[in-house]
């Protein structure tokens, strides 16, 4: 699974990943969810959890 924040752009970032029954954030999320939210409107923002397709 993983769980991700989009913009309706349907620009998206992913914040983290769930394997083995922990969710682990990518290496890169501090400066990607920086240049992601830069200048958007919180408002517009939205998350979700996407399953993997078997």
């Amino acid at each position: 699974m993983k769980l991700v924040i989009g913009k309706p752009d349907d620009t998206e970032l992913v914040l983290a990943e769930h394997a083995g029954g922990v969710w682990t954030p990518p290496a890169t999320l501090s400066a990607d969810l920086a240049t992601f939210l830069k200048g958007c409107d919180p408002e517009e923002l939205e998350m979700w959890v996407e399953e993997e397709e078997d």
